[in-house]
């Protein structure tokens, strides 16, 4: 120690001096640097958690949009699904008259239409994966099926396959729509005129076949096209086709 004191009281007083000045510019430098970091550190953190927070705004508001991203008059309608045949475009056009979906008429929509929410449903299961359309087809009836069926005219062919590994039993309900798959196709949209139950065994497959009636006036008959279940179901009473474009002419009727 008395060594080291020796050595320092021969060094220049200015030498020390700046050693001292050296030694404390360091000290602030090393203060500064870490406390720098730290803002930074904490400044990265907020930045992350704000993008975390802006990620999951996000995923809700697709979530809520992916359930009901349209509304039209009182009914809310999903986003149209082509990957499992699902749609509702082409029939409120057509059945409304309007030239584009921008352009219908939401009174005459919610005189003519009720959403489908039944959870046993078949557009329900189609739409939360439970049960795949395969096949879609709209054709028209021989004369023998029409008479099987009580006079209706058209059907729809359905090939159905259960994804999960457990029995569904599934509902096409009374006045259930099927439609074209683009508006102004000129080809009629079809509505099933009665009930239908199904029993799908795990993983197993069904054909179906429903009877149908036209649900718009001077569209050609179907020809085999493809078609789209929509999630609703004609609101007014029908016992058969004149009586469901009746029903129709009435909805879609200009009110004061």
């Amino acid at each position: 120690m008395d060594d080291m004191l020796s050595w320092l009281s021969r060094i220049p007083g200015w030498l020390q001096i700046s050693w001292m000045l050296l030694g404390f510019m360091f000290i602030i430098l090393v203060v500064l640097t870490a406390r720098y970091r730290t803002e930074l550190s904490f400044d990265q953190r907020l930045a992350a958690l704000s993008q975390q927070q802006a990620e999951k705004m996000d995923e809700i508001l697709r979530a809520v949009k992916g359930i009901h991203p349209y509304q039209i008059g009182q009914i809310p309608l999903p986003e149209e699904a082509p990957e499992v045949k699902m749609g509702w475009q082409s029939v409120i056009i057509d059945t409304t008259g309007a030239e584009s979906l921008e352009t219908v008429d939401s009174a005459k929509v919610s005189r003519l239409f009720s959403p489908i929410r039944a959870p046993d449903a078949l557009v329900s299961h189609s739409q939360n994966g439970s049960v795949s359309i395969e096949s879609l087809t709209l054709v028209n009836a021989t004369p023998d099926q029409a008479k099987n069926s009580g006079g209706a005219r058209y059907e729809v062919a359905l090939e159905l396959r259960n994804l999960t590994d457990r029995e569904v039993h599934l509902r096409i309900p009374r006045g259930q729509v099927f439609e074209n798959t683009k508006p102004k196709s000129g080809f009629q949209n079809l509505v099933v005129p009665e009930e239908s139950q199904v029993e799908m065994p795990p993983h197993g497959w069904r054909r179906v076949t429903l009877p149908g009636l036209c649900l718009n006036h001077g569209l050609r008959a179907p020809v085999g096209q493809p078609g789209y279940i929509a999630p609703l179901q004609v609101l007014f009473e029908f016992t058969d086709q004149g009586s469901l474009w009746e029903g129709v002419r009435e909805a879609v009727s200009d009110r004061e």
